[in-house]
């Protein structure tokens, strides 16, 4: 056997007014499970790793590599390389769901 398990971890959280499960949290890896309300946001902050985006409901804007932001709808799968500027904003009336990966840090 060389697969390996882990507990999701629980209960949600508020982090800098939005919502997020961790799912998964290593030095390596990561998978959150996000949440964010009209006005939500995640500001926008230096990645040491590869983020991939993944937007379930909803749609988000999402700034890569600089201040400006960039429209996706839900279905859309955004990466961002590693040592890029990244943030994360809902402007709708409806909440965003989306998946966080993080991953080679």
């Amino acid at each position: 056997m060389t697969e390996k398990t882990y507990p999701m971890k629980a209960p949600p959280q508020t982090l800098q007014g939005h919502w997020a499960d961790t799912v998964l949290y290593r030095d390596d890896a990561a998978i959150l499970h996000e949440f964010l309300s009209e006005g939500g946001e995640v500001p926008p902050h230096t990645v040491p790793y590869t983020v991939f985006i993944v937007i379930l409901k909803g749609s988000v804007e999402i700034a890569s590599g600089s201040l400006d932001y960039t429209h996706y709808d839900q279905g859309t799968v955004v990466e961002i390389p590693a040592g890029d500027l990244a943030g994360v904003r809902n402007r709708r009336k409806a909440t965003a769901e989306f998946f966080v990966f993080k991953s080679g840090a």
